[in-house]
């Protein structure tokens, strides 16, 4: 593929082997100044030795294997157009690559895609594209792509530019964003919408995110995009009366639980839904289960925790809540494959 035109409606240029919309912003777990240090590496260093001596603690994040746990659900050939939505530093962008599919990766975020292009093109993934957009403004072509992956992102679409680190801090700066007028699940709808037009005819959706009920979240375990602790489970009103006191900003980052995600889908108009139970968490999936699967479930969530009372806690959880009862509406996350 010479050029994107065919899969996105925007105008787009090109320079440097980023393709660039017009439109973008930040969206990191580095703040701006960590993310400019490690651009004039790029071109001298490896891209993982460029991670190792700049930001070591997200090399796993970015290059680890298990990242990958569920990108095998789809089934993709090397016929396959695939968007890595929200691509970030393509921690699922060069595995999928790997395929032999077209791939293209979509982040808002230049200095991201700076080291993806770089990786992609010393791994020689010439199959791979990079582009700089906000999937808020983007348009695809109808009936273009075959898969979407959205992975760990639909949260974000409500929120503005976010430096990740700053949000624990307190009143550190307001989220609130030219969507403001919308709530966070007209946002998603919208863009679902859009993806669902932009798929073939039996084209897939991947969609990976955190669960709203984890029952961790109901014995205070801390919300993973706000640090608030029982934010999630609170009805919607109260979410942002909370986070609006802590931060002073609103709570926008909305996830949900398996029948809203599945009302979701079907609002957006996918044909079928079909949920699959993660643990410990989609980042790093060691189980990925149907719910006629749950009887394979094991303990796994435990083995991340530091202290031995700490492991006890997790194992006790885990063991009466998913293998006892098999409550997967309960697990940490979902990778719910939506079907046009």
């Amino acid at each position: 593929m010479s050029d994107i035109s065919s899969i996105i409606k925007s105008p787009a240029t090109h320079e440097d082997g980023v393709w660039r919309t017009g439109t973008g912003g930040y969206w990191s777990m580095l703040d701006k100044d960590a993310m400019a240090a490690f651009q004039s590496d790029l071109g001298a260093m490896k891209p993982q030795d460029v991670v190792r001596k700049h930001f070591p603690d997200l090399e796993d994040l970015i290059f680890s294997p298990r990242r990958t746990g569920g990108i095998g659900m789809l089934d993709i050939g090397p016929d396959d157009v695939v968007v890595d939505a929200g691509c970030m530093w393509g921690a699922l962008t060069a595995p999928l690559a790997r395929t032999g599919a077209t791939v293209i990766g979509l982040d808002q975020t230049l200095h991201s895609l700076n080291l993806l292009r770089a990786r992609l093109d010393d791994e020689g993934l010439d199959n791979a594209h990079v582009v700089q957009t906000d999937l808020n403004e983007i348009e695809f072509e109808p009936e273009s792509i075959d898969v979407l992956v959205l992975n760990g992102v639909m949260e974000w679409l409500a929120e503005g530019d976010i430096e990740a680190q700053k949000m624990w801090d307190t009143h550190a700066y307001d989220t609130d964003t030219k969507q403001k007028r919308s709530t966070p699940r007209d946002v998603q709808l919208r863009f679902l919408k859009m993806v669902c037009t932009a798929l073939k005819p039996g084209g897939r959706l991947y969609l990976a995110i955190e669960n709203r009920y984890d029952v961790a979240n109901f014995f205070g375990a801390r919300d993973p995009h706000t640090g608030q602790r029982g934010v999630t489970i609170l009805p919607r009103g109260l979410q942002n009366l909370l986070a609006q006191s802590l931060t002073g900003r609103s709570y926008r980052a909305w996830i949900y639980g398996e029948a809203q995600l599945a009302t979701l889908l079907s609002d957006a108009g996918f044909k079928t839904a079909t949920t699959h139970y993660v643990f410990p968490d989609y980042r790093y999936p060691d189980l990925i289960l149907s719910k006629d699967g749950m009887h394979q479930f094991r303990p796994v969530r435990y083995l991340k925790a530091g202290r031995f009372v700490t492991k006890l806690y997790w194992y006790v959880l885990e063991t009466v809540f998913y293998k006892v009862l098999k409550w997967g509406a309960l697990a940490p996350s979902f990778v719910v494959i939506g079907r046009k």
